[in-house]
């Protein structure tokens, strides 16, 4: 299997604008956070998760625009989630990503 953990370092440095940074987190009804990556305005996002103070792992990407999701696709095993999970993250996913836009176009 590949390595898919996140080797993600945000730095402190603002002046690099296409660097991945976390867009929102949220914890799931079992106890894991999930976290969206991505550049500060591009269109796809991957989503990671953290078990138990593990390291993440890479279980998503969605594509976005304007602050509108477009899609999720999961990685192999979330794929064989239930349809109900699989619901559940997408519409966090959505209300991150609003809010993310929100605060973003706001004067």
């Amino acid at each position: 299997m590949p390595d898919t953990s996140l080797r993600v370092e945000i730095s402190a440095d603002a002046d690099q604008p296409d660097s991945p940074e976390v867009i929102g987190e949220w914890i799931t009804e079992s106890g894991s956070t999930l976290s969206l990556v991505g550049k500060p305005h591009g269109q796809y996002a991957s989503i990671w998760m953290q078990r138990g103070g593990g390291d993440p792992r890479k279980i998503g990407r969605a594509e976005h625009a304007g602050g509108v999701l477009r899609s999720v696709s999961w990685d192999e095993p979330w794929r064989e989630q239930t349809d109900a999970w699989k619901e559940i993250q997408r519409r966090k996913v959505s209300a991150v990503l609003a809010e993310r836009y929100a605060e973003q176009a706001a004067p």
